[in-house]
């Protein structure tokens, strides 16, 4: 198990993350959705409490706990991936060490009560249904399909098939194998003596043996030579629309510059084609990296009968900025914008705790942020038109819609 523990004297805040690796990728394709119906048991009780006891002990401490989405706080999917999972929790240093040790039960000792898994079942399901009649949700859906390998490309929230398949005995079989420690980060940020933290981690985590087991890595996407165009038909007035393909992973010299040619991107979709054409209830473009691979993507919601209009106005913008790159200002401002959100991600002692993990997942050194900024400075015009017209494709790429097709 990787263990990482950051000092942070001025903190008044124990922070953990507990990441496990490979998500999508590890669980069985009849057991789609696994990982996550887990993470939603962890709170329902443990070996030694049951979920009201938990509940109320959590609160005691003034214990902040997230172990996966809010399906009705809008983009709560900011830190969710098919290639890991996460576990975040957080109290004041008060209570670092009872806090640690209720964290760590919830961990290593759920107890997969009967009853609060049919009622996790019963909200999954739910939660799945809505999203069946979601054009940003299929649309999604059908572009990872699309492009990705099936195994990477399971939904992480599984079907409604899949989730009402699995049994306790699966729960507590996936839960071992999958949070092995030969499968888990663990970060920490504390302002307590690090041999200290380090030593409750040992005692409670040290017992783990390793499974030894086969995990698997998800595989990189074929390349694209020719447009795919894929299309879930909904009882909508509206469409979604995803456009994008394939790039390098996140450890490729290129990346730092995507990530900042997507942000430009972004907001000129949003000036154009929302706010000067109107055409647009929410548009964007975004870029994701895992290990051996990354993906692009530029999406826009509408109404049906401006489909066309949609498709050719992000083409264009595409096109646009490979040709003429952009402005001085442009630049500066996705770089502030990029380094911006990243700080303030990182303002909080438990997202600390995220990305330490995070980092480490992608092979990336601790201190890696005065590296990553950095290559910001070093970006210039032609290297955002050089990336652009590399990996932004427009004779070439995955369409993947939803919603009423005109």
């Amino acid at each position: 198990m990787t263990l990482i523990i950051k000092s942070n004297p001025s903190s008044r805040v124990f922070a953990m993350n507990v990441l496990g690796k490979n998500r999508s990728t590890n669980e069985a394709a009849d057991k789609a959705g696994i990982t996550d119906f887990i993470n939603r048991l962890l709170e329902k009780g443990t070996a030694t409490r049951n979920a009201s006891e938990l509940s109320r002990d959590l609160a005691k401490i003034g214990a902040n706990v997230t172990l996966y989405d809010n399906p009705w706080i809008p983009y709560d999917d900011r830190y969710t991936s098919r290639s890991f999972s996460f576990m975040k929790f957080g109290t004041i240093d008060d209570f670092a060490e009872k806090g640690f040790n209720l964290f760590a039960d919830m961990v290593l000792l759920p107890s997969f009560e009967n009853e609060e898994v049919e009622n996790v079942r019963r909200s999954m399901l739910g939660t799945i249904g809505r999203n069946a009649s979601s054009p940003k949700k299929q649309a999604s859906k059908l572009f990872y399909e699309t492009l990705c390998d099936a195994e990477y490309a399971k939904p992480i929230m599984g079907t409604a098939r899949t989730i009402a398949s699995i049994t306790v005995d699966d729960l507590k079989s996936h839960h071992a194998r999958y949070y092995a420690p030969d499968n888990m980060i663990i970060s920490i940020v504390t302002n307590k003596p690090i041999d200290e933290v380090r030593a409750w981690v040992f005692k409670r985590f040290g017992r783990l043996a390793p499974l030894n087991a086969e995990y698997t890595t998800p595989k990189k996407p074929e390349p694209i030579f020719e447009t795919t165009a894929v299309h879930a038909e909904l009882d909508k007035e509206q469409i979604q629309i995803y456009i994008g393909s394939t790039l390098p992973g996140a450890s490729h010299p290129d990346a730092s510059t995507i990530s900042i040619a997507t942000s430009i991107l972004s907001t000129r979709l949003y000036l154009n084609l929302r706010e000067k054409q109107g055409l647009a209830y929410s548009v964007g473009s975004g870029s994701r990296f895992e290990n051996d691979f990354g993906l692009t993507y530029s999406v826009i919601g509408t109404q049906s009968e401006n489909y066309q209009k949609a498709v050719d106005g992000i083409l264009l913008e595409i096109d646009k900025l490979k040709l003429d790159g952009p402005t001085d200002a442009e630049l500066q401002k996705a770089k502030n914008s990029v380094w911006g959100r990243l700080m303030s991600a990182k303002l909080s002692s438990i997202n600390q705790a995220y990305y330490l993990g995070l980092d480490d997942f992608y092979g990336r050194s601790v201190g890696y942020d005065q590296t990553y900024l950095k290559k910001l400075a070093d970006i210039s015009i032609a290297d955002i038109r050089r990336v652009a017209a590399t990996y932004f494709k427009t004779d070439g790429y995955i369409i993947a819609t939803a919603g009423k097709k005109l």
